[in-house]
């Protein structure tokens, strides 16, 4: 009997580094494969929806996810496959921002761990700004505030959903800064989490 895939999901709003972070570890190890769910559910979206990933409600994008999530197992080689994804995420409904979660409670069992990738308001405005970022709202401090509080608590739940751990990475300095301390424990995580690193069960 073949080894039970297993798949990681690494989440956290945009500018925190998770796809760096991502892009490292599975070019470290062999064993771990990334993938980076943007194109993929953007072509669900455009399949059964017939929009563009941005313009859908909370219901479609759950729908989506659902369908993404469902088939990772069937869709994708690899013995630990790592997939970078968002746990919530915000819609605009005129002047009101209305928080969503994006992870369908019913796929929650196909995820057998969660990371959860973070850092400080002012670290990710700087990365927002230095990936030409123009959006005064994804520029605010207080509503990229707003953004690590939901992403944490949707995190949370769907941790607990799928009985798994959630372990916070606090990515400060970026890969580029720190990779002498990455080899201590990031070339394989997930088989046995860098402690120096990832902390289980603790909100930062």
């Amino acid at each position: 009997m073949s080894k039970r895939q297993r798949i990681i999901a690494v989440g956290g709003i945009s500018g925190v580094g998770k796809s760096t972070l991502c892009e490292y570890v599975s070019n470290s190890n062999p064993r771990i494969t990334y993938l980076e769910s943007g194109d993929y559910k953007a072509k669900i979206a455009a399949e059964v929806f017939g929009k563009k990933l941005a313009l859908l409600d909370e219901r479609e994008s759950k729908e989506v996810n659902g369908i993404f999530i469902k088939g990772l197992r069937e869709n994708f080689e690899g013995e630990n496959l790592l997939v970078g994804l968002h746990y919530g995420y915000y819609i605009l409904r005129g002047e009101r921002i209305q928080m969503i979660g994006l992870l369908p409670e019913d796929f929650l069992g196909e995820i057998d761990q969660h990371v959860l990738v973070y850092t400080s308001e002012e670290e990710i405005i700087s990365r927002r700004r230095k990936t030409g970022e123009k959006k005064l709202l994804a520029l605010d401090s207080g509503f990229v505030k707003s953004q690590l509080d939901h992403e944490a608590s949707e995190a949370a739940k769907a941790a607990k959903g799928s009985n798994g751990e959630l372990y916070w990475f606090r990515n400060d300095c970026g890969l580029y800064l720190s990779r002498s301390i990455f080899r201590r424990g990031i070339s394989d995580l997930f088989e046995e989490i860098g402690r120096e690193n990832i902390s289980p069960h603790i909100n930062p």
